[in-house]
């Protein structure tokens, strides 16, 4: 590609940036939402969790809409510079932005490359947050239960005792 003969056109750009901010807008929500799930995985408390894991739903759920809006727009202005879907990638079309207009679509892609990073980094952080949450969770029910059986008891001479029959946690409980 050429891009002397391959520029975007002014409506091109426009596009390209609302597509760029409206991708921002839903990465802010999904990262906002990211951040009060750290903070109840973090503080412990489950019914908030709970609600706060809800809530994530809608935001994963426009972020699959974006992705659409992502191939179309994306698809649109390669095929507009002749590029093949193999092609298509944001520096093309950085370079393909007339000069008076390079800067604000570079403005644009850089804040959501870094948000997008940060948001894959805080997701990184939820998941193992919660990962190690449900291995305390299990180990926590695992100790309960091998109480279940009676404590090993010690004669006075050292030796064990034989155990009780009786069990000490009631699993109907």
């Amino acid at each position: 590609m050429n891009s002397n003969h391959h520029q975007l056109d002014a409506a091109d750009v426009a596009l390209l940036v609302a597509y760029l901010v409206e991708e921002k807008t839903s990465q802010e929500g999904l990262h906002d939402s990211l951040e009060k799930v750290e903070h109840q995985v973090v503080s412990g408390h489950a019914d908030d969790l709970r609600e706060e894991l809800a809530n994530l739903k809608p935001f994963l759920s426009r972020m699959e809409a974006i992705s659409i809006r992502r191939r179309k727009v994306l698809g649109h202005l390669g095929a507009k510079l002749g590029m093949a879907p193999s092609q298509i990638d944001m520096d093309r079309f950085v370079a393909a932005t007339p000069e008076a207009s390079r800067q604000k679509v570079v403005r644009a892609r850089t804040q959501l490359r870094d948000l997008v990073m940060r948001t894959r980094r805080l997701n990184g952080r939820v998941n193992l947050l919660i990962r190690h949450m449900a291995a305390f969770n299990q180990d926590l029910l695992r100790g309960i239960f091998d109480l279940e059986q009676a404590p090993v008891v010690y004669q006075p001479n050292g030796m064990t005792q034989e155990r009780s029959n009786t069990n000490i946690l009631d699993r109907s409980l």
